[in-house]
Order: C-alpha cells, then structure tokens, then sequence
C-alpha cells in the first residue's frame, strides 16, 4: 500500500511538472509571437524579400562548397578501394 502511495506522489509530482512546463511553453511561444509581429512592422515586405534573398544568396556557395568537397572524398574514397 505504501509503494502504491510513493507512486501516486510521483505521479502527481510529475504531472505538475509537466503543467507548469506546458504553461511556460506557452508563454515563450507568445512572446516569439509578439516579437516577430514587433519586427515585421518594423520592416517592408520588399526589404524583407531582400534579406532573405541576399541570406540565401551567401548560404547557397557554402552548402554548394561542402556538397562538392563531400562528393570528391567519396569518389577519392571509391577510387583508392578499386584499386588492387
């Protein structure tokens, strides 16, 4: 009967752990909310597009580099193992 009793406060321990992270949860989730409304009027739908291209635009040669430094040592990999 105690150990059923032990596990039941842990259990209701547990659930409110559980409330008070889903009610924080909530809350980070509505200050994000609020801030990125705060930056969208801060900005233009025209420069906003400019940022995310010229963002994209640095990305793109890095992502490019790795895919083609990848794809080398594996082909260089390939290569040496063929061979007798």
């Amino acid at each position: 009967m105690q150990a059923i009793d032990q596990q039941l406060e842990r259990h209701a321990a547990l659930d409110a752990e559980l409330k008070k992270l889903k009610a924080y949860i909530r809350e980070v989730e509505t200050q994000k909310d609020e801030m990125i409304a705060a930056a969208r009027a801060k900005i233009t739908e025209d420069e906003a597009k400019t940022l995310i291209l010229e963002r994209f635009r640095n990305q793109c040669p890095a992502s490019g580099l790795r895919w083609i430094l990848q794809w080398s040592r594996r082909l260089q990999k390939e290569v040496r193992d063929s061979e007798p």
